[in-house]
């Protein structure tokens, strides 16, 4: 009686696990993919005295935006900015860049609910 009841627990038990793991894989596969759209100002970076302006559009409102941007050699001190909720999925952020060339901007977004999405964005100055 003990075996039987010890092996109607373990199936029960595998039951529940194969059930939160289909259940846990299937939430994650439904999500719907960030699409991220956005403009730089001035179009062609050409006076560095000068901030640009980032405008992101989210596909998502109400995210929390942390913003990071790095030349893509190494040795370069990152700078980070403030981006500003603008709302309807609507974002800005300006700054000011430090050397001609080859930029990458680190963008980690915090949605809603609680997931964070890490994109980025290339970008040239002019010469």
């Amino acid at each position: 009686m003990k075996k039987t009841l010890a092996l109607v627990l373990f199936i029960l038990a595998g039951g529940i696990l194969f059930f939160l793991k289909e259940h846990y894989r299937q939430k994650k596969t439904e999500e719907t993919p960030l699409t991220l759209t956005w403009t730089m100002s001035p179009v062609v970076i050409t006076d560095l005295s000068k901030p640009v302006l980032f405008r992101f559009h989210l596909s998502e409102e109400d995210a929390a935006i942390d913003l990071m941007a790095n030349m893509s050699h190494p040795g370069m001190v990152p700078v980070t900015a403030r981006v500003d909720n603008l709302g309807k999925g609507d974002y800005s952020s300006q700054f000011l860049l430090t050397m001609h060339g080859d930029w990458i901007v680190f963008l980690t977004i915090k949605l809603k609910n609680g997931v964070a999405v890490k994109k980025e964005i290339l970008f040239k100055t002019a010469q």
